[in-house]
């Protein structure tokens, strides 16, 4: 699209002539993705690391570096960055256990409902989490 090329257009010329980088998370992994489509990995993880020292844990930006490792066969890095985004996921769906006993305890039976709703989809996305990290070995 015009804005991509417009956000890679800046991105460039700012890394270019040393100028500070500022832009949202999702610009960065927008960015991770293409150089690694385009076949250069290296420039894939230098956006997605400048964006994650703005953004640390931003899942989509961990996602696209987990991508950039297993491209370049560096699947210790990837088992590693797998490992982490398992126990990432897994605070999270403690913390929305824990919101949606409060909402239950509060009479919001149907929030309740949902966001267990949500702990347990994101139970079902640790376990896919697993099952690619064991088949790294």
């Amino acid at each position: 699209s015009e804005q991509f090329q417009h956000l890679l257009r800046s991105y460039e010329d700012d890394k270019a002539n040393g100028r500070p980088i500022f832009m949202e998370a999702e610009d960065f992994a927008d960015l991770g993705d293409y150089y690694l489509y385009a076949n250069r990995p290296e420039e894939c993880e230098t956006a997605l690391n400048h964006g994650l020292t703005l953004f640390p844990d931003d899942e989509a930006l961990l996602s696209v570096l987990n991508s950039c490792y297993i491209f370049q066969h560096r699947f210790d890095e990837a088992e590693k960055m797998l490992e982490y985004m398992i126990h990432h996921n897994a605070s999270h769906m403690k913390e929305l256990d824990d919101l949606a006993e409060y909402l239950y305890d509060q009479g919001h039976i149907e929030e309740h409902d949902r966001l267990h709703e949500a702990a347990r989809k994101y139970e079902e996305g640790n376990a896919i989490l697993e099952e690619v990290k064991d088949s790294l070995k």
